[in-house]
């Protein structure tokens, strides 16, 4: 049985029980969005680099994915930029 954390729930020791918890979830659909908070990149970062850390693929292409729709929906990302 899957354990489903709700979205107030978030922080970052959740994002950690969930990516070593292959049963537990964020969400039954669309759980990347989620994680689409730039807060928790330290926690993403860190789980990413974890080799044993069951979900740290399915962590980088979340993450990657963010940062995509972030840099190319977001004007003000693309304004701050020190070359722009």
């Amino acid at each position: 049985m899957s354990r489903v954390i709700e979205w107030d729930d978030i922080t970052p020791e959740l994002v950690r029980e969930w990516a070593y918890n292959e049963d537990t979830l964020l969400l039954e659909q669309d759980e990347d969005l989620l994680l689409y908070d730039w807060e928790l990149l330290p926690t993403l970062l860190e789980l990413i680099a974890d080799q044993d850390c069951p979900k740290r693929k399915w962590i980088y292409f979340a993450l990657c994915q963010h940062t995509r729709e972030s840099v190319t929906r977001d004007s003000s990302v693309r304004t701050s930029w020190p070359w722009h």
